[in-house]
């Protein structure tokens, strides 16, 4: 039983790293060439760019080999990256973000919210003119909830399936982490695209240790 848990949290943590893999090239990349584009420009938000690269760089790194994060934490890591890459391609991406609900001593496992983001802004090409994006999240009790539209200039419809490729390793991390208990859909419209993530368990620290324990049972189970 004892090798049991132990292989499954192995799996989770393999998996999380994957996470990790795949947000740090196209993160890096972007930022970096986002932070050189306003140095050389002598734009006063540079300094702003190096420490938001620099705390992403942490958080991602580092931060993330917990079990759990505070929510606060993953929405202000989410909040700079959605900074940086508005920065990274000319300004032809908006998002408007709004959170509502109490965030305070709740917490969530690292980078879940974060690669889904990611992933969303990887599937528009750089130099996609006009992309214009809305960021929700709702927060009741101990759920949260989770929208991302996107809406272009091009009103022609979007490859759902391949779109849902991208986001096959968080389908699969969302699995692990939260079984039975979870949402998550993608819809493709003409010029729009909606991303769900609905009923996603957060915990208090309190019930964080027994979370642990449990999803290591499931696994045994399964």
């Amino acid at each position: 039983q004892r090798e049991n848990e132990a292989l499954a949290r192995e799996k989770i943590n393999t998996e999380l790293q994957l996470l990790k893999i795949q947000i740090n090239p196209r993160f890096l990349f972007h930022s970096l060439h986002a932070v050189k584009q306003h140095i050389l420009a002598d734009s006063p938000r540079s300094p702003t760019l190096i420490l938001q690269v620099a705390d992403l760089l942490s958080y991602i790194l580092y931060e993330s080999n917990q079990d759990y994060v505070t929510l606060e934490k993953e929405l202000a890591v989410i909040t700079d990256y959605i900074s940086l890459e508005e920065n990274s391609i000319d300004e032809n991406l908006k998002m408007i973000a709004s959170t509502n609900g109490d965030v305070t001593g709740k917490y969530i496992v690292p980078l879940i919210l974060l690669s889904i983001i990611q992933t969303s802004f990887e599937f528009f090409p750089e130099g996609e003119q006009g992309v214009f994006s809305k960021l929700f999240i709702d927060v009741r009790n101990h759920q949260l909830d989770m929208v991302v539209i996107y809406n272009t200039a091009n009103d022609q419809s979007i490859d759902l399936l391949r779109l849902s490729e991208k986001f096959e390793d968080i389908r699969k991390q969302l699995k692990n982490l939260y079984p039975s208990n979870h949402e998550f859909a993608i819809e493709s419209r003409a010029g729009a695209i909606t991303i769900f993530l609905k009923n996603l368990p957060l915990y208090t620290p309190e019930l964080t240790d027994q979370t642990i324990q449990t999803t290591s049972n499931t696994h045994e189970n399964v």
